[in-house]
């Protein structure tokens, strides 16, 4: 039981239940019933909270923004999220790796390269 005058814990709140607290308080709030529903919430697409992102296999997708600001400005998504082993290959190079090493540990699966970088190894 909670004491008069006190918050009911959000845990043992009701879903669905009244939005009156909020309200009261002033306090932004929307109902979540379930976490996939937050993309599509009128706040998060509204404020620019979400950036459209590209994965891997080419599907689109709404990922969360870093809720920092720098002078004011969001800190907004560059490049999408890069596909499995791109950019691998230079990364082996920079690391000291030869082709031969490089190729040998694609051929044993310990690393992936992209199709257009295999030749670049053999």
């Amino acid at each position: 039981m909670v004491p008069a005058g006190v918050a009911q814990p959000a845990g043992e709140a009701e879903q669905g239940g009244s939005d009156d607290g909020g309200r009261k308080g002033r306090i932004p709030f929307a109902p979540v019933a379930r976490p996939q529903d937050l993309f599509e919430g009128p706040q998060l697409n509204q404020s620019g909270s979400l950036a459209a992102t590209t994965l891997s296999g080419g599907g689109l997708t709404k990922l969360p923004k870093i809720p920092l600001r720098m002078d004011h400005s969001p800190l907004d998504l560059r490049p999408d999220p890069p596909g499995i082993g791109e950019g691998s290959l230079g990364f082996y190079k920079e690391c000291g790796f030869s082709d031969a090493q490089i190729r040998d540990l694609a051929k044993e699966g310990v690393v992936e390269l992209p199709r257009e970088e295999w030749s670049a190894v053999g």
